[in-house]
């Protein structure tokens, strides 16, 4: 999640003495520029199917995430370098799936609103729920977020059966002849 990359190096460079000023802003905004790049240049090139330049993007993003890492290091700061360097090829991952026609969010939002929901609703005590509910709870939840159109088949073949299209809910009124 590049929020958290760029949060987290900050709470890095403050663990190693950092505690604010300039030099930790350009540090962050290094960190938040190099993010943002690849970012755009994945939604710039990928609808014109540009690969090449895509891969490119995430070849510099990664060598100058290790790049910022030893300096980071050579300048004492050695927490934040190693989380660099750790990272430093998982902040491309959304790039690298979208090369293969994965659409991933760079950020967790979804995720984390999802599991907010789901905590919401097995915290209420008059419910009780097991693992496999939970876990069937979350498949629908996510589901119904990042897959609309499979969430309403499956509700269409959970209530009306698996090969039933939708069912004509409209009211049909007839009326009585005279005399029956």
């Amino acid at each position: 999640d590049h929020v958290h990359i760029v949060r987290n190096t900050g709470f890095s460079l403050w663990q190693d003495g950092l505690k604010g000023g300039p030099e930790k802003a350009a540090f962050l905004r290094t960190v938040s520029g190099l993010l943002a790049h690849l970012r755009n240049s994945v939604a710039f090139h990928l609808p014109r199917g540009e690969v090449e330049a895509i891969e490119h993007r995430i070849q510099q993003t990664t060598k100058e995430f290790r790049r910022l890492g030893t300096r980071l290091l050579n300048d004492g700061y050695w927490r934040t370098a190693a989380m660099l360097h750790r990272v430093s090829d998982q902040v491309t991952t959304f790039a690298s799936l979208a090369l293969q026609g994965i659409m991933v969010p760079w950020n967790s939002n979804v995720v984390e609103r999802l599991m907010g929901t789901v905590s919401k609703r097995a915290k209420h005590k008059w419910m009780s729920w097991t693992t496999r509910g939970s876990q069937g709870l979350l498949t629908l939840l996510v589901t119904r977020a990042v897959e609309p159109r499979t969430h309403e088949q499956f509700w269409r073949r959970k209530l009306y059966g698996h090969l039933s299209p939708l069912p004509h809910l409209g009211i049909e009124v007839t009326r009585l002849e005279a005399g029956s």
